[in-house]
């Protein structure tokens, strides 16, 4: 019975989730469109539909990432080579139309092979680099995001820091609570 509650619970906070995060694209796309009626010069509609492009290849992207998500739960894991560099760019790229003022900087010492669950790893990374966007300061002056990955024979080591909020400390002991 304990365990049904907890599965539960887990469920409740995924559908609230993804929710929240299928959202936000829309009330972009609706942002957009009001901007889009005030703005009434013929020639800025390419503008306004790339903006709206982006918003709905996000969402796209995050509904493919929930289908991996399930899939992730689901599957065995699966080993393959991974390039830092690359799942580091992959996930910039993603991230940057969310917030296009953050500075993303990269650096990355790889000159090994280096062999892991890539897509559990990118989900990972996907998801530190997600929060540290979505919760940069609104004033900011110069948000960034620094990615870094150290990687030898024997392991990586990634450091992922940004100068958002932060956690706060009444939160830190959920924080690999599933879907916290």
């Amino acid at each position: 019975m304990i365990e049904l509650e907890r599965v539960n619970e887990e469920l409740n906070r995924f559908v609230y989730s993804t929710s929240h995060d299928l959202r936000s694209p829309l009330a972009n796309i609706m942002g957009i469109l009001n901007m889009a009626k005030i703005d009434a010069k013929p020639d800025s509609a390419p503008k306004y539909l790339n903006m709206i492009e982006g918003c709905v290849q996000k969402m796209d992207l995050f509904i493919h990432k929930i289908i991996e998500y399930y899939k992730g739960i689901r599957l065995e894991n699966e080993i393959e080579e991974v390039e830092f560099s690359v799942l580091f760019r992959d996930s910039i790229e993603l991230n940057h139309m969310v917030n296009p003022r953050i500075n993303f900087d990269m650096f990355v010492q790889q000159d090994v092979h280096f062999y892991t669950d890539a897509f559990r790893l990118s989900l990972i990374i996907n998801n530190l680099v997600s929060n540290a966007v979505k919760y940069q300061r609104p004033n900011e002056e110069n948000p960034i995001v620094e990615l870094k990955a150290e990687v030898n024979s024997r392991e990586a080591v990634i450091h992922i820091r940004d100068n958002g909020v932060g956690i706060v400390p009444d939160h830190l002991n959920k924080i690999f609570e599933i879907f916290f």
